[in-house]
């Protein structure tokens, strides 16, 4: 599952009438909402909720999180970018990454200059059907043929082997040969590399 991306008390009201997110869970984010409001007016923020950072080219997406991350991909994102850094402010790390302009194909993270990937693999998702088996198989395939290392990790690894995952990430790293990319920015807060280098 992807991150849960709340910006004004308008979307938070409709995620709780949908049913999407539970009233504890919504009171807090509706008290973190204020709170990053409040500093996004101090700041000379035009969005609520968001840092302008300068010279980035993502200024609307925010470089931290105000509330801690539930997810097992908003915490695997997270554990990542504090260790390597987000691409956009001259890190490693892309979240939602769609390598390749022949294929539909994206990562939930990726270190992008190493050529890792790693993808969140809950059965829900990718277990459940025989097609959804044969998909992964394809697309894992695919990636490797050009030389990406892919990480598969499930929910519970994220939840209770974190520092594992990350070791092995740094582990892979060594092993990778670096090739700086470069990236542009698709709808929905996507990232494709540039081929046109």
């Amino acid at each position: 599952m992807g991150a849960l991306r709340i910006k004004s008390p308008r979307e938070l009201q409709a995620l709780k009438e949908n049913k999407q997110i539970g009233n504890r869970a919504a009171s807090l984010i509706e008290k973190e909402l204020a709170k990053v409001q409040s500093k996004a007016k101090t700041l000379g923020s035009t969005e609520p909720g968001r840092k302008i950072l300068p010279n980035s080219p993502h200024t609307n997406v925010s470089p931290f999180c105000p509330v801690p991350p539930i997810e097992p991909a908003d915490r695997l994102y997270q554990a990542l970018v504090r260790r390597w850094g987000r691409y956009y402010s001259g890190g490693e790390v892309v979240w939602e990454l769609q390598p390749f302009d022949d294929s539909g194909y994206r990562l939930d993270a990726a270190l992008v200059n190493y050529r890792i990937g790693l993808e969140m693999d809950g059965w829900q998702f990718h277990g459940k059907t025989l097609s959804g088996f044969k998909k992964d198989r394809k697309k894992q395939l695919l990636f490797c043929r050009r030389g990406w290392l892919l990480f598969r990790v499930s929910n519970e690894q994220v939840r209770e082997e974190l520092d594992d995952i990350i070791q092995a990430v740094e582990e892979a790293m060594s092993f990778q040969p670096y090739r700086r990319v470069k990236l542009r920015s698709l709808p929905k807060g996507w990232s494709q590399i540039r081929h046109d280098q």
